[in-house]
């Protein structure tokens, strides 16, 4: 058997059903059951064969003016299903605070996940949901609240009394939106949640991600999520699980749902282990990992646009493709991950070497334009959808892309140095005999304390003698310090893979902000600095792309720190690469002057620019 293909369709012999849309041919006279994975090897919704073809494309992650143009390239595909997280921490982002969409914070409108789904049934594409409450998917604390943090007897992914209260109150807040769009019991008005994830790595409507993997078997916590889903009301769906086939089923396993694999390369293998762990089931590659992210100070990930289709039976032919999907079983589907690459991070950069882009060499770029694994998915995917059980549907045409725009270079006008930015908004200051986490800043900052950004630690009035001297901090230090003495960095600056932990990230909301416009008063030393430049925008904003280097990288400017665009922090941009150029979403953007500020560590620059193209490889542009 040949699984390189891994979920494409075997031809079969049946006529092919003529249908208007998804919904209206798995509709047909009626509604009477759901997806189900209980008739051998092939799944069945509302008594059809199907066999999905999926997409991940995490809502919170990009601008939703651009949720429909991206559902769209996934039909125009030929895929049929769209696969999202459900980030806790940015829906309760302090405890018993829920929002989805409806709050006043800087991500609020990336969270209206009813408008998602809402969305992903009018473009005729069914929804695999994974709502965690861990999801990885290398996002801050693999999408728990920080605020877990500040009950120094906290026990995560467990059967912790105070953890799963709090699990408790997100589901209780969450279901009743996942219920209004599950696949209905009966009845004539589908919806597009048709799956559930139940435990382990990942799954459609999953229950929690990667749990065999993390090592610890619980199976009471990974039960008490389950029952929490199904007796809240999502009890209408598939439930599955997912993981990688050594390290997924450490006590996981839920015999009443179906297994799924994640992998990027042994297919065979893989496969095999799968089928050996339920015979007679459909098999299901929940992920295949067709690109990766990058680490700061390491090159640019680049896979063959062949290595999505798992390159090995990869033809240039459509008669050379089918006979590889003819040794197929039909009614495996297919869920690409990275289908659609993300856009930014925020503050959430979940792993202390990846860096502020979620372009991860996928089927769509950061931006969401076209790539040649789009174009060979593509090809494939309708030999699948012509030779398999999938009815027959109208391919939609492609969105036109997105333009971009080059709009030059930007001079700074304006700097501020920390001191002043401190003190200009008083900030508060407490006084406290050690370092504490900022979770535990709870008593100092409200009930949540602080979830992401800088600690700005003071020792005020030190006298010391001429000479060499140390300071020593204790504990398990998991950050970058910079150490300022009389506002000067002092220590060295990160500059290789080893020295990088993972440095927090700072602003302060509606701030007083009195620019010096003398820029030298942070040139001239490193030190932590604020910078501010006006970019004038004619016309209808589009995408473009913030350019710290615009004549190349320099040695003494823009070190390291952080870009805002009209209040909106976009990421990280650091001269070690690999990532040059920060991403600019239109929306974020408006006519006439935009307020650019750039949180600068160490020292600054007299310009940027903003270019038309992107550049993920600091030497390559």
């Amino acid at each position: 058997m040949h699984w390189i293909l891994v979920a494409l369709s075997a031809l079969t012999l049946c006529t092919k059903a003529e249908a208007g849309s998804l919904f209206e041919y798995y509709v047909g006279e009626g509604i009477s059951s759901s997806l189900s994975a209980d008739e051998g090897t092939t799944l069945m919704l509302n008594g059809k064969p199907i066999q999905l073809f999926s997409g991940a494309f995490h809502y919170y992650r990009t601008h939703p003016d651009y949720w429909r143009d991206r559902m769209r390239k996934m039909k125009a595909c030929g895929l049929n299903a769209v696969e999202t997280y459900v980030p806790w921490n940015l829906h309760e982002p302090e405890e018993g605070v829920f929002d989805f969409g409806q709050g006043n914070r800087d991500m609020s409108e990336f969270l209206d996940l009813d408008a998602f789904l809402s969305m992903a049934k009018e473009e005729d594409l069914f929804v695999i949901i994974r709502p965690g409450p861990y999801i990885c998917t290398e996002w801050d604390f693999g999408g728990l609240p920080s605020y877990l943090l500040k009950d120094p007897n906290m026990e995560v992914r467990s059967t912790y009394p105070a953890y799963l209260n709090r699990v408790d109150a997100y589901f209780a807040a969450l279901l009743p939106i996942l219920n209004k769009y599950q696949w209905p019991r009966e009845g004539t008005e589908p919806q597009p949640i048709i799956v559930a994830q139940v435990n382990t790595a990942r799954s459609n409507k999953q229950v929690e991600n990667e749990f065999g993997h993390f090592g610890v078997v619980d199976r009471p916590y990974l039960e008490h999520v389950w029952n929490t889903m199904r007796n809240g009301g999502l009890d209408n769906v598939l439930y599955v699980t997912s993981d990688d086939t050594g390290n997924a089923y450490n006590g996981a396993i839920f015999p009443e749902v179906l297994m799924t694999a994640n992998f990027y390369n042994s297919p065979e293998q893989n496969m095999e282990a799968l089928q050996q762990l339920q015979p007679g089931k459909p098999l299901w590659v929940m992920e295949y990992w067709n690109g990766w992210f990058d680490h700061w100070m390491t090159g640019r990930h680049e896979t063959r646009p062949t290595d999505v289709l798992m390159t090995a039976n990869f033809y240039n032919s459509p008669e050379q493709n089918m006979e590889a999907l003819q040794q197929l079983q039909p009614g495996k589907p297919l869920w690409v991950m990275e289908y659609w690459n993300g856009w930014f991070d925020h503050w959430m950069t979940g792993r202390h070497e990846t860096r502020p882009t979620d372009d991860y060499d996928g089927l769509l770029n950061e931006y969401g334009n076209y790539t040649e694994k789009y174009e060979a998915l593509c090809a494939l995917v309708q030999d699948a959808n012509e030779m398999g059980v999938n009815p027959s549907l109208p391919v939609p045409d492609r969105p036109v892309p997105l333009p971009t725009k080059d709009y030059g270079r930007v001079e700074v006008d304006a700097a501020m140095t920390l001191d002043t930015f401190m003190t200009e908004n008083n900030l508060p200051g407490y006084s406290t005999d050690f370092p504490v986490f900022m979770e535990y800043l709870s008593n100092y900052l409200g009930p949540n304390g602080q979830d992401y950004g800088f600690i700005n630690y003071r020792l005020e009035n030190v006298v010391l003698e001429a000479g060499y001297h140390t300071i020593e901090i204790e504990g398990r230090i998991k950050d970058v310090l910079y150490l300022l003495v009389n506002g000067v960095q002092v220590n060295s600056r990160a500059e290789s893979v080893f020295d990088l932990l993972k440095p927090g990230f700072w602003v302060v909301e509606q701030s007083i902000l009195e620019w010096n416009p003398d820029i030298s008063i942070c040139t001239s030393s490193i030190s932590p600095c604020l910078y501010h430049a006006t970019l004038t925008i004619e016309g209808e904003p589009v995408d473009t792309f913030l350019e710290p280097y615009p004549d190349g990288i320099d040695e003494s400017a823009w070190m390291e720190g952080m870009a805002f665009v009209n209040g909106f922090n976009l990421g990280r941009y650091w001269r070690v690469g690999p990532t040059r150029r920060l991403y600019v979403p239109a929306p974020f953007l408006r006519q006439g002057d935009n307020d650019i500020i750039l949180f600068e560590t160490g020292v600054g620059g007299s310009e940027i620019a903003f270019k038309a193209e992107h550049c993920l490889q600091l030497n390559q542009c």
